[in-house]
């Protein structure tokens, strides 16, 4: 049997290891996503979307490529891991699979723009020497 020792990447997710825990981020992947989409020099935005950001398929507005807006949208899906503040605009975006417009482009590079700002971080899980397990029941 071989010892692997310790992951430090594994499908995407960065695993690093200090002495009071572990830490995951995609970092990598997110630059791979950059530079796939040419996007590596955007502005940050300190939000995911705009409030009250109303995504409907207009008529008037022109489509664009269905490959290039369902593989960006697939990518994003997997960014949910660590970067759970787009779990809700991704949900949105990914309705429009099918049928998407210039409006719902600008609305995954905003999404995109967010996650430029938020690069750095990433999931803590501290080490912890208590072992006691607490669990909640409701019974109404």
């Amino acid at each position: 049997m071989i010892d692997l020792s310790h992951v430090a990447l594994y499908l995407g997710v960065e695993f690093n290891k200090f002495c009071n825990g572990l830490f995951l981020s995609q970092r990598t992947y997110i630059l791979h996503i950059f530079k796939e989409f040419d996007i590596e020099e955007c502005i940050p935005s300190p939000i995911p979307m705009f409030e009250g950001l109303q995504l409907r398929i207009k008529k008037e507005s022109s489509k664009i490529d269905t490959k290039i807006f369902q593989k960006v949208v697939g990518m994003l899906i997997y960014l949910i891991n660590t970067k759970s503040k787009i779990l809700f605009i991704i949900s949105v975006l990914s309705k429009f699979i099918h049928d998407h417009r210039v409006l719902l482009l600008e609305a995954v590079t905003h999404v995109l723009q967010y996650i430029k700002r938020a690069l750095v971080f990433g999931i803590f899980y501290a080490q912890n020497k208590n072992t006691l397990v607490i669990g909640y029941i409701d019974l109404d």
